[in-house]
């Protein structure tokens, strides 16, 4: 700590995205729901065979119905995390999911559920079809398009945001927070939006991104020794551990576009998204850029900062809650959570831990930003005993 500043990071997850008019997981499984059923194309019924044989299964108590009160009660039952760990279920044990559509001894009513809404998997040449390979690899690719299609609009969504909330939200939180904290803070996130990058924008605020900007790049090429910056100047170093949409991979080099994919117009450059979408982890740290960012997240919470304020994340990702679980335990860091739920994460996360945390059970937005305020100054006292 230097000049009673301290030295704090940020983590943001979905709830942070909230109020600036972004879906959370929940939210953006109905928008996807919407949109499939949108495209009027053979994804709708795929999509819809995938959501009743995850929430119902192909037993005898499944409803022989599918319509509009039956989707509500599934919407709110389950969010696009999760809908996207089932698919990629079904798709990595294809024969099962293809036994249970074909071979199952349903009951009357389930038999004739599927008939009349799912036809083109039910009579009995289309059974047929599916048992043979050939048929086999056209349904999985099917399912792989289905996932395509609701990754690009994930990918798409992320571009749009409320900019008002900035100036109303986020730069009165960033004012009080910088009187605290050191000038150059690490800003860590698992969303892919770019609402720090016009905050650092709107502010004059110095963003390091681990991106490098030359005349042959001038859009910014991936560069991790950029973060190795050290300044006294206002600078924010975001660190977006699953991924930015404006973040490609163009003939081998991993570049930034400043616009979406179909605004890119060159003829002979076809960008490769890089997202960590939901459900796909494990092993996808291993590879650049992601196990860079990963890195630098675990080293900076171990190695360089008193506490962390966290936002709007629900620590589901055992990969990410491990790393807080570990700072906590070797780095003895201080944290404060701003979600709706955050004592009840605190007991079932990190309960012998409970005197170095401040909970704040509010939603982050501009209504709750004093009591955030008052908060934030008890957990800064916490800071300031420790010292």
């Amino acid at each position: 700590m230097n000049n009673n500043k301290f030295k704090i990071c940020l983590f943001t997850g979905a709830g942070f995205l909230k109020p600036f008019g972004l879906p959370t997981m929940k939210e953006f499984l109905a928008d996807i729901y919407n949109h499939v059923h949108s495209l009027q194309n053979e994804f709708s019924d795929i999509f819809d065979l995938i959501l009743r044989s995850k929430f119902y299964g192909f037993s005898n108590n499944a409803p022989n119905s599918f319509g509009t009160e039956e989707v509500k009660i599934l919407l709110q039952n389950e969010d696009l995390e999760s809908i996207l760990e089932f698919i990629n279920l079904q798709e990595r044990e294809l024969d099962s999911f293809i036994y249970l559509i074909s071979y199952v001894n349903y009951d009357m009513g389930t038999k004739r559920f599927f008939s009349q809404n799912f036809p083109l998997y039910t009579n009995s040449s289309s059974r047929k079809s599916l048992v043979d390979a050939k048929g086999r690899d056209a349904f999985k690719k099917k399912i792989t398009k289905l996932k395509g299609t609701i990754k690009k609009y994930i990918a798409n969504r992320c571009w749009s945001f409320n900019e008002i909330k900035i100036k109303t939200l986020l730069v009165p939180f960033f004012d009080s927070l910088f009187r605290s904290i050191e000038p150059c803070t690490w800003v860590f996130t698992t969303n892919y939006d770019l609402i720090i990058e016009n905050y650092c924008r709107l502010t004059e605020t110095e963003l390091i991104c681990g991106f490098k900007h030359s005349t042959k790049h001038p859009e910014g090429i991936w560069s991790p020794q950029e973060f190795l910056t050290n300044t006294d100047e206002k600078t924010i170093k975001l660190v977006k551990i699953h991924g930015s949409c404006d973040l490609y991979e163009i003939k081998g080099n991993i570049c930034r576009i400043p616009a979406q994919v179909s605004e890119f117009s060159a003829a002979d450059v076809n960008p490769e998204s890089l997202l960590i979408y939901p459900a796909e982890k494990g092993d996808v740290f291993s590879k650049t850029p992601f196990k860079e960012l990963f890195r630098l997240f675990r080293d900076v919470l171990l190695n360089d900062v008193d506490g962390c304020i966290i936002i709007g994340y629900s620590f589901r990702d055992e990969i990410i809650r491990d790393v807080f679980s570990n700072a906590l335990d070797r780095k003895k860091i201080f944290m404060l959570i701003i979600h709706p739920n955050a004592s009840r994460i605190v007991e079932e996360f990190f309960s012998k831990h409970k005197s170095r945390i401040v909970p704040i059970n509010i939603k982050f937005e501009e209504t709750e930003l004093a009591e955030i305020k008052r908060e934030s100054y008890l957990f800064f006292n916490k800071l300031r005993l420790k010292q």
